[in-house]
């Protein structure tokens, strides 16, 4: 990460919190601690079926102990356990007053006459749950940035979590340049290039835990763009796809250059001249990724994930690495990343294959990554070396 995107990144702060219900939870991100309004469990209970004694009434076994009165999880035993007596206790049932001890079931008989004979000795506290063992309400059950799953949802729920203060969704708008593009379906001689960005792009934005708003295709003059860009203010964040190359005459960067105050210029090395320019109109963010998709998913995973993961508070993930699935080629190293598909061998490695097409023109195969591999340009990578990758955003979705 280079220093001028870090001063970037810098200038992004996290958007401010909003209350969702805990039903309409997933994939938003936590804005605050939060505590559990119940504990889990609300007593201590058994985590078998058994009987609950005291620990001093089966120092020597066999012993032969009355039973007092039966606990389940639908129906707790209120009393407290008398001297030389026994509850038998369903799992999920209250460990009575008085108790110490479970004995699992079959380490006891029932006699058939109201007596338990208690065969083997259990250890104090064995095969119990301590009340507010799972969780309480006096510690942080989720803290700030923590993105919400299927599974934290429930728990939520089950916290009795109604509302949950989360980070406002980034309003990020989406604008395709180039008056070859066109929307799927509508494609004609004078525009041949279906504007898939305008898909691609929106999703990305979607799965990072932003809100979308697509403004369509806009043709390449200056006064056009402008026009376009214009309609975005209001929203957190515009990314723009295409003119931004030499072939385009560096359209938008002239389009920006007039338009905001200072315009800096992001490099990735790859095998087209192209680039990202980054500004503000009105305070609102602005990043211009290339056209070519293959280049606009990358300089989308390495930089404007970023900055959508900075307003939705979510931290930077830790580096992840995997083995390499085949050996790199001359026409492979001459870039820094490489798109992959991401999987895991029998030995419970991942393992990262680069897609046979890197060149944009072959959606197909650019459709079958879920990663990218760092390269810069090492030539020497061969199958089974370790490299660092960068999975493409899912997690906040994820169930």
């Amino acid at each position: 990460m280079t220093n001028e995107f870090l001063s970037i990144l810098e200038t992004i702060e996290t958007l401010p919190r909003e209350y969702v219900t805990v039903a309409n939870g997933l994939g938003r991100v936590i804005a605050e601690p939060i505590k559990a309004r119940t504990s889990m469990p609300l007593l201590d209970v058994a985590t078998t079926d058994g009987y609950a004694v005291r620990y001093s009434d089966i120092m020597s076994v066999p012993a032969t102990l009355t039973v007092q009165g039966e606990s389940s999880s639908a129906r707790h035993y209120t009393m407290s356990l008398h001297p030389g007596c026994a509850i038998k206790t369903s799992a999920g049932g209250n460990i009575t007053n008085g108790a110490d001890t479970l004995v699992m079931h079959s380490d006891a008989i029932d006699n058939g006459d109201g007596t338990v004979t208690i065969t083997a000795q259990a250890v104090t506290g064995e095969n119990i749950c301590p009340k507010g063992m799972d969780f309480s309400t006096d510690t942080v059950s989720f803290k700030s940035g923590t993105i919400m799953n299927s599974r934290l949802v429930g728990l939520a729920s089950t916290m009795h979590l109604l509302w949950l203060p989360v980070v406002r969704k980034p309003r990020v708008a989406i604008l395709a340049v180039g008056s070859e593009l066109s929307l799927p379906g509508i494609s004609t001689d004078k525009n041949p290039i279906t504007a898939s960005s305008l898909y691609t792009i929106p999703a990305n934005v979607a799965a990072s835990g932003g809100e979308p708003i697509i403004l369509g295709v806009s043709g390449d003059t200056i006064e056009e763009v402008q026009a376009r860009i214009r309609e975005a203010a209001g929203c957190d964040l515009l990314i723009t796809t295409g003119a931004t190359s030499a072939g385009a005459n560096y359209l938008m960067q002239k389009a920006l250059e007039g338009m905001v105050d200072e315009l800096k210029t992001l490099r990735i090395e790859l095998n087209r001249n192209d680039m990202m320019y980054f500004g503000r109109y009105l305070n609102m963010p602005i990043c211009a990724l290339p056209g070519n998709p293959t280049s606009s998913s990358i300089y989308f995973s390495i930089y404007v994930q970023k900055i959508i993961n900075r307003m939705v508070g979510v931290a930077e993930p830790q580096k992840q690495f995997a083995i390499l699935g085949r050996s790199v080629d001359e026409h492979d190293t001459s870039v820094a990343y490489l798109h992959a598909s991401l999987s895991i061998d029998r030995h419970g490695t991942y393992q990262a294959i680069p897609v046979s097409a890197q060149d944009g023109f072959m959606l197909t195969e650019l459709a079958k990554a879920d990663c990218l591999v760092k390269i810069d340009k090492n030539p020497d990578l061969k199958k089974g070396d370790f490299v660092e990758v960068i999975p493409f955003s899912h997690a906040m979705v994820s169930t």
